[in-house]
């Protein structure tokens, strides 16, 4: 499946949080953010934990820049998947990223989005699985 341009917050209800990234890291509007030592970093598949959605790309620099990341109220995010689309077996489940923006319904060792809906493209909505993840903030 392509990748989109960045992920779609259904509800309209979000806001936008500005952290400071790691620095000497690059990102990409739509790529999910972790954190790490109390930076922001892009997500990767081993990503744990997830605080948003990078709001604007972000240049790689030595600093520790300021960078926007959208964080929706209800933590409700629609996004593809990399193998299959959604079924309602995958509802309820938690699963991990496969990239920095693409939900992977087979892996299950960091879990942190859990899948509470099927769009009817076939696309998952997801929320932030807070309660699993070994970061710390």
């Amino acid at each position: 499946m392509a990748k989109k341009v960045h992920l779609e917050i259904p509800s309209g209800l979000n806001r936008i949080e500005t952290w400071l990234k790691t620095a000497s890291v690059a990102g990409l509007h739509g790529d999910w953010a972790t954190v790490v030592s109390g930076y922001a970093k892009v997500a990767t598949s081993a990503a744990a934990l997830l605080i948003g959605v990078i709001d604007a790309d972000w240049t790689n620099d030595a600093n520790n820049s300021a960078v926007p990341i959208r964080i929706d109220e209800n933590a409700i995010y629609k996004m593809e998947q990399a193998t299959t689309l959604v079924q309602a077996t995958h509802v309820g489940n938690a699963y991990n990223l496969s990239d920095e923006r693409t939900l992977d319904l087979t892996g299950t060792s960091n879990k942190p989005l859990v899948v509470v809906g099927i769009a009817p493209d076939g696309d998952a909505f997801v929320r932030i699985n807070k309660h699993l993840g070994s970061g710390t903030l």
